[in-house]
């Protein structure tokens, strides 16, 4: 996944090999990706604010597909079985 600033139509951050899900925080602050590749089945946190990536991937397990935030602002998963 890739965000891009599109008044200068230039990419800022770039996350993942497969991303499969992205989930806004209700209060748009945090964006979650969901990326799925057997060597990066992780979760990546990004800064809407500022369009950067927080800290190192977040290791989630096999195929992970979507993510869902709860109001509490919990990120949710949905892994597809192989």
């Amino acid at each position: 996944m890739s965000v891009v600033e599109t008044a200068t139509n230039t990419v800022t951050v770039t996350v993942g090999a497969f991303p499969r899900g992205v989930a806004m925080t209700p209060n748009g602050e945090y964006a979650h990706v969901t990326n799925s590749h057997s060597n990066d089945t992780v979760v990546s946190v990004i800064d809407t604010t500022t369009n950067t990536v927080i800290g190192d991937p977040i290791p989630v397990g096999a195929n992970p597909q979507g993510v869902a935030i709860t109001p509490e602002r919990h990120p949710r998963l949905r892994h597809q079985q192989r």
